[in-house]
């Protein structure tokens, strides 16, 4: 009983600290949807090799898959693939689209982000 009390009264606190992910998730989600929508995937967002995700495979092309992209890097799994594929410079890309001012390059700089 003394358990079922303990747990009951740390639930408001749990929650604030769920809530709390879930906004920081989410921040990260809108930015990453702006920032690398248009990269062009790398090996692991293409799924070559072994697919470990063959039906929701993860990237950054809507929010709801860059929230389950972030949650799967929240957990630790395989999160310097991700940095590595959003990474992608020239050869594997293209700097700048004929009449436009971007392109699907990646950026190298996300380890720090």
């Amino acid at each position: 009983q003394n358990m079922m009390e303990t747990l009951w009264r740390g639930m408001p606190k749990s929650g604030s600290v769920l809530l709390l992910l879930v906004v920081v998730l989410t921040m990260f989600s809108v930015l990453s949807v702006n920032l690398l929508g248009l990269v062009r995937e790398g090996p692991l967002l293409l799924g070559s090799g072994v697919d470990p995700w063959p039906s929701n495979r993860p990237s950054f092309k809507s929010f709801p898959v860059a929230l389950y992209s972030f949650f799967l890097i929240s957990q630790g799994d395989d999160w310097n693939l991700f940095v590595y594929d959003c990474a992608v410079r020239e050869p594997l890309c293209t700097h700048q689209f004929e009449g436009r001012s971007y392109g699907d390059c990646g950026v190298p700089l996300l380890g720090s982000f």
